[in-house]
């Protein structure tokens, strides 16, 4: 996931988002968003939380649970820790939660690709800009971006595909992935590097190398 997600139909058309009420509170849907586009700034490799090289291969299917809230530009995110990780790594509070609070930092490609989705799915805003440097635009720009893409995408479900290099020891990676959203499945090889170069720095997200 690069910048923003992917933003639906409704952003360039002005369709609105409707909001209904289940048993379990308010849950928000996108209303009208036949030929949703999918913008290469917008959706480039998501998150990590877990696993190492050797789980790469192993599929992870996340579905997002509980209510989404519609308050402080979060759109469709969840606002607690409690209940499965949208990566579909286990409990969020000890899978992409802590990489989110700055309790704890990504390890591998893989885990940093899926801290990046939960973050899509959590409205983790912040979080988002500091793995994905992008100096040739203005943080507000950004910022706006992504809460655009938090108003009108709900993300669902994650799997990994495959990964190569992208582990403890080394300094860049990619991870192919597919995350299904609302209207479709975004399918995606993304590319991973330490900051700094050297294998003790950060894991960020640096660019989608196809969207097919």
């Amino acid at each position: 996931v690069g910048v923003c997600g992917a933003w639906n139909s409704c952003d360039q058309r002005g369709e609105s988002l409707a909001v209904v009420r289940d048993a379990r509170g308010f849950r928000a849907v996108v209303g009208g968003v036949a030929g949703q586009q999918l913008f290469r700034s917008c959706w480039v490799a998501c998150g990590a939380t877990r696993g190492d090289q050797s789980s790469c291969a192993r599929e992870a299917l996340a579905t997002v649970a509980g209510d989404p809230v519609m308050k402080q530009g979060k759109g469709f995110a969840m606002s607690t820790d409690q209940g499965p990780c949208p990566c579909g790594g286990g409990a969020y509070r000890t899978c992409c939660a802590p990489l989110h609070r700055g309790d704890q930092r990504a390890e591998t490609a893989e885990q940093l690709m899926r801290s990046r989705y939960s973050a899509f799915v959590k409205g983790e805003l912040d979080y988002l800009l500091l793995t994905h440097p992008e100096a040739h635009l203005p943080e507000a720009e950004r910022r706006q971006q992504l809460r655009r893409s938090f108003r009108a995408t709900r993300w669902v479900g994650l799997r990994i595909l495959s990964c190569t290099d992208g582990g403890v020891g080394d300094v860049m990676g990619t991870v192919v992935f597919e995350a299904r959203h609302r209207e479709g499945v975004l399918r995606e090889t993304s590319f991973f590097q330490r900051r700094g170069g050297g294998t003790d720095g950060d894991w960020q997200y640096i660019k989608a190398l196809d969207m097919p």
